[in-house]
This record gives C-alpha cells, sequence and structure tokens, in this order.
C-alpha cells in the first residue's frame, strides 16, 4: 500500500505540473482525481494509525 500512495503521490504532482504547463484542463482534471483517490486511499491509513497509536498509549497507562 505504500508503494501504491508514494506511486500516488508522483503522477497527481506531475499530471498538475503538466495541466499548468501545458494549459490543458484534462491534465488538470485528471490530477484532481488523482488527488481524490489520494485522499480516499490516506483516509483509512491515518485512521488505523490513530486507532493503533492510541490504543498502544492507552496500554502504556
Amino acid at each position: 500500500m505504500l508503494f501504491l500512495e508514494a506511486t500516488l503521490i508522483v503522477i497527481t504532482v506531475l499530471l498538475f505540473i503538466i495541466g499548468v504547463r501545458s494549459k490543458r484542463k484534462t491534465w488538470i482534471r485528471w490530477g484532481i482525481g488523482s488527488l481524490i483517490l489520494l485522499i480516499v486511499l490516506f483516509i483509512p491509513s491515518f485512521v488505523n494509525g490513530f486507532v493503533e497509536g492510541l490504543s498502544s498509549g492507552w496500554s502504556a497507562k
């Protein structure tokens, strides 16, 4: 999953750079779609990490 997220970050940045330089809205729309997919993939990872950290901190007390 980490490799997928890292690759998606690179692709998103490239799509935005290409879209801004060429001034084509299609590239920018693909960049926005890639950004939305990135957010959807990061939310479960963030929640799992938060819950895991909270539970390990709770058990340490």
